[in-house]
């Protein structure tokens, strides 16, 4: 709690500071512009501005000005002060208060009215401005002031926008989680909003799977309503810079033409409405986001948010930086502001950055690499936060930069505090368990605790790859006297894990140990075990994050519940590796758990035999040839007359240890073939009684295929339908 409201502290701090910037004084802004009316003998070139803040006589026209039209002493000093920062801006001179009042004092008494100065004569001698020219310029710095003000609101209305998102899945999640509804009418309602919105993807049936385009573009398809919140966001960003524009025509000295007057307003609200999203786009990349947990969505959803954020704020600063070039190339001080002005370089180099952190995040370059993709992006960042604060240094809107470093340095700073309250390095042992894969086996902290679906970052100290940090999920935990274990089984890939594993397979016995930093736990904790009937999908590796859930429920279920775990995998090795574990969850009695295993590489072995595989036979001799092989169909998971395994288990038994004298043999709970998951998710939505949940996590075309058969059936069941899914997307 303490650290949503650090976030939301950081976030006001932003907004209230935003607030005073802009045009500090509009007695100072009109003096200032209604100056460079006369022919001070400065010549128009680069350096133009340089030479005027050099003029003692320009200077004090422009401070006689505000003697002559200020209503407060508070507003003089304001005027001095905003003379005084366009002088160290535009003209590379650094003046102080006190230097300024004695320029004034030295040069108002040979001030001459404007009537005596001839048109395009030069003038030797400071100039009274007259009331008449002053209220123009005057009333330009109003409207000025009033649009700053207007795009802070605009750009605040962003932050309400996601403000009023994540209040709203906040109340729902909670809900869920504490005040299930049982009433019928209810829960159909809530199965229809799931079908036609929260469920289904934008286009098609695919939101895990990329579409492919041209070879170079893969994109991941969001759900409907994830569509429809990004739509949202990107219709408010089109408003709030398209409305609200004095289109009159007057325009007073400050802009050559209307359409100037209109480019330099909008480049100022699109600069600003930037700097509004940018706090927010941070918060949504970090691990340590409350909203995760308020909200119940996974990483990935704020991943996908932050993404759009991101991109609406570079498109934005590109708009702002373009209009901004133009105008200064209209008034033919580009290269002079290049030159000289260090917070415009500051900007573009700021958006340069942007705009490479945008091309190099891009999905191709994160599956293929990574690591470069992440260096690159934390390298640009910091370059980008930089330059923004040379950009907004002397002007003002830095509320937002130091929201966003307040935001990015805590997430960092969580980080290590969840890395050293785990344990810090502790040693772990690493071996093979597969033909692709390997456990890790390592002890935390007493109480850390972890729940099922939880994962961590581990970091290997290898010299190879010891500056990476990747999440895998925590296949089991105990907790002991002293220590926590922590038990992982992550599948060879690419990169760290392969590297890891070739190593294993160069040892003997295929294992070592390393020093590891464990960073975690993350992730929600999705209550099945509150639902009467779970459907729990497997896909290969996938197993890992759903083994705790079943295990977990499995230990407390209660009568009348029904748990039905899938597991489909290639080949049989990977089973050998998880037999202590699928032994330890068949053996509780009165769990009413059922398990199909599903292989789809391997054809049935012959009556009598079971084709042991791996490093070492003896290590799954518990793997006992039957009579007949007997294979689990799908069907029999769904015989509602049939609501416990039909493993055999010793009489006597207690339920809260798994017994070690079982007769189980694992072949009857395997059958060969790809199973057809869109059958099994109907047939189970169709016949399991009360309230239902399905979990799945696998591969992207697995995980897709379920949620694609959900919404083909949601409406099927009189009760509700909950889905929950464990998946990363790049």
């Amino acid at each position: 709690m303490n650290l949503f409201f650090t976030y939301v502290l950081a976030l006001l701090v932003g907004i209230g500071s935003a607030q005073k910037v802009g045009v500090k004084s509009p007695v100072g802004f009109g003096c200032w512009n209604c100056a460079f009316k006369w022919n001070f003998t400065v010549p128009f070139e680069i350096g133009w501005y340089d030479k005027h803040c050099k003029s003692d006589i320009f200077l004090t026209t422009a401070l006689n000005c505000v003697h002559m039209y200020a209503e407060k002493q508070e507003d003089i000093a304001y005027g001095y002060s905003y003379i005084r920062d366009q002088c160290h801006y535009w003209g590379n001179r650094t003046l102080n208060m006190r230097e300024l009042s004695e320029i004034y004092t030295q040069n108002v008494k040979n001030m001459i009215a404007a009537t005596e100065v001839k048109p395009g004569q030069p003038v030797y001698n400071p100039v009274a401005i007259p009331r008449q020219l002053f209220n123009k310029e005057l009333t330009m710095a109003n409207d000025a002031k009033s649009h700053y003000r207007l795009g802070t609101i605009f750009g605040c209305s962003m932050i309400a926008y996601w403000a009023l998102v994540l209040l709203i899945a906040s109340i729902f999640h909670y809900l869920r989680l504490f005040r299930p509804t049982k009433n019928r009418r209810t829960q159909q309602t809530a199965n229809r909003i799931r079908k036609y919105l929260t469920l289904p993807a934008v286009i098609g049936d695919k939101h895990h799977t990329p579409y492919n385009f041209l070879h170079l573009f893969h994109i991941t398809a969001p759900t409907r309503g994830q569509a429809l919140i990004i739509l949202l966001f990107i219709v408010i960003n089109i408003i709030s810079v398209s409305i609200c524009y004095d289109l009159d025509d007057s325009y007073p000295m400050t802009f050559a033409s209307k359409g100037d007057k209109i480019a330099r307003f909008l480049a100022n609200r699109t600069g600003i409405i930037a700097f509004t999203n940018l706090p927010v786009a941070v918060l949504f990349a970090c691990r340590n986001n409350p909203f995760i947990v308020t909200t119940g969505w996974p990483y990935d959803t704020f991943m996908l948010f932050h993404r759009w954020c991101a991109r609406m704020m570079v498109i934005q600063s590109i708009i702002h930086g373009v209009l901004m070039t133009w105008a200064a190339s209209q008034e033919n001080i580009l290269i002079f502001k290049w030159n000289h002005v260090h917070n415009w370089r500051g900007g573009n180099i700021a958006a340069y950055f942007m705009i490479f952190m945008i091309f190099f995040s891009i999905r191709a370059v994160r599956q293929r690499a990574y690591e470069i993709f992440l260096s690159l992006h934390r390298i640009f960042f910091i370059i980008v936060m930089v330059c923004l604060i040379v950009h907004c240094s002397d002007f003002g809107w830095m509320g937002w930069i130091w929201a966003t470093v307040v935001i990015y340095f805590g997430e960092h700073f969580l980080r290590i505090a969840r890395t050293v309250y785990s344990g810090g390095l502790v040693e772990a042992q690493f071996s093979i368990v597969s033909a692709d894969a390997f456990r890790i086996r390592a002890y935390g902290r007493r109480n850390w605790v972890i729940y099922p679906g939880q994962y961590a970052y581990i970091r290997v100290f290898d010299r190879h790859i010891f500056w990476q940090s990747h999440p895998f999920s925590v296949f089991q935990a105990e907790r002991g006297k002293s220590s926590n274990s922590l038990e992982l089984i992550i599948k060879s890939q690419n990169g760290a894990t392969k590297h890891i594993y070739e190593y294993l397979q160069t040892q003997p016995e295929g294992s070592t140990t390393y020093k590891i930093l464990i960073e975690g736990p993350y992730g929600n904790y999705s209550a099945i075990s509150t639902y009467d009937s779970v459907l729990v999908l497997a896909g290969g590796i996938g197993i890992t994050a759903m083994y705790s859930y079943v295990r977990a429920m499995a230990a407390t279920i209660k009568d009348g519940q029904r748990i039905m775990l899938m597991w489909v995998l290639g080949c049989e090795d990977l089973v050998h590796a998880f037999d202590e574990e699928l032994r330890r969850l068949l053996e509780f009695p009165r769990s009413n758990v059922e398990v199909t295993l599903c292989l789809t590489q391997r054809t049935p072995p012959q009556s009598g035999q079971v084709e042991v595989q791996g490093n070492n036979a003896s290590d799954h001799s518990s793997l006992r040839p039957s009579d007949r092989v007997q294979s689990s169909s799908t069907e029999d998971m769904f015989d509602q007359k049939n609501h416990t395994s039909t493993m055999t288990v010793k009489e006597g038994y207690s339920h809260s240890e798994p017994s070690e004298d079982s007769e189980i043999s694992l072949e009857q709970f395997i059958q060969y073939g790809r199973p057809q998951i869109g059958e099994t998710v109907a047939r189970f939505i169709k016949t399991s009684v009360g309230s239902k949940a399905i979990l799945c996590c696998g591969p992207s075309v697995f995980v897709d295929d379920t949620r694609d058969s959900i919404v083909s059936h949601i409406q099927e069941s009189s009760m509700r339908v909950d889905y929950f899914e464990e998946a990363f997307s790049w």
